[in-house]
Formats: structure tokens, sequence, C-alpha cells
């Protein structure tokens, strides 16, 4: 009986300290708006499920190509700009993972400038996090970082 006791006390402090920990980490993380990527993501989290045709995902060169509102004007086809600056190309995957969640019939452009952009300009905390952090808690994005910390433990 006291075993089982203990072992109830223990889920019970696990549960609240992942929700607690949750709810912190978002409080102290980026603020609301901060960047341009996180106004980017904040918005895509905003959009009614199953209304993008197109989401875009890529480096900086897919950010100041890709303007989802002249597409739209001259195709009719809803697209989403989630491409970061320096965006890993591993995050990519993961970015796929996260947008079905809310879109899942979206057809996927990816700028294949990002798997050689890790190879010029490496890899860091600062590239890593601009999507990350805008990212809410969730397995996918434990996934994302536990690979890329796989990859670079340096960072």
């Amino acid at each position: 009986m006291q075993k089982a006791k203990k072992i109830g006390k223990i889920l019970i402090f696990l549960i609240l300290f992942v929700f607690i920990f949750s709810k912190v980490s978002y409080i102290l993380g980026i603020p609301q708006d901060a960047t341009p990527t996180v106004k980017t993501y904040n918005s895509f989290y905003k959009e009614p499920e199953d209304t993008l045709q197109v989401i875009t995902l890529g480096n900086s060169r897919m950010t100041f190509a890709w303007n989802s509102v002249y597409f739209w004007q001259d195709t009719g086809v809803t697209s989403y700009n989630m491409s970061t600056y320096s965006q890993p190309a591993i995050c990519i995957r993961y970015l796929m993972e996260e947008t079905q969640k809310t879109q899942k019939d979206a057809l996927y452009i990816v700028d294949l400038n990002s798997f050689s952009s890790e190879q010029i300009y490496g890899m860091n905390e600062a590239f890593i996090r601009r999507v990350s952090d805008c990212m809410p808690f969730s397995m996918t994005k434990v996934n994302m970082l536990n690979e890329l910390l796989e990859l670079y433990p340096e960072t």
C-alpha cells in the first residue's frame, strides 16, 4: 500500500511538473511577435483547419521569394510561407509533421537551398531556436530537438 501511494505521488508530481514547466517555458520564452518568425508561426496557428492548399518551407531565399498574396491573386490557391532565416533542413520534416496537424491536405514546396546551407554556414543555436521557440510544446518539437542535438551536440 505504501508503494502504491509513493507511485501515485510521483505520478502526480510529474504531471504537475510537466504542466507547470510547459506554461513557464512559454511565459519565459520569446515575447509574442518579437521577431518576424514569431509573427509567422503565431499567424499560422491561427489559420482555420484545412484551409491552406500549399505550405512553403525553407530558408531566407524562400522567405523573400514566395508571396502568398500574389500567388493567391494569380492562381486562386491559398498558401502559407513557413520558411525562416537559416532554417535547418532537418527542421523541414518536423515542420511538415507539425503543419499536417491542422492542414492535412496541403502540398509542400521546399527550398532545397536549406540542404546545402548547413554545410556552408554550419549550425548554431540561433538557427534552431528560430524554429523551435515558435512551435508549441509537442512530441514533434521534442523529437526535432532530440535529432538536432544528436547531430549537432556542440550547439
